[in-house]
């Protein structure tokens, strides 16, 4: 991010019962992350479920 000047960084993840909650903690709290601008959003499974149907020609992710 420090290369191509990226200032903000939005993570996404699906919720997931109690399996997301270390992994969240864990980037909140990443020293390497922590110079940025970070928001995190945590994302009902059956919307994106319902978003992916709708838009079955998206890819999963993005480069």
């Amino acid at each position: 991010m420090s290369e191509t000047g990226i200032q903000t960084a939005v993570v996404g993840m699906e919720a997931t019962s109690v399996y997301g909650d270390d992994l969240l903690c864990f980037l909140r709290e990443d020293a390497a992350l922590a110079k940025f601008d970070r928001k995190f959003r945590v994302l009902n499974p059956r919307q994106v479920k319902k978003f992916k149907d709708a838009h079955s020609n998206f890819p999963k992710q993005t480069p």
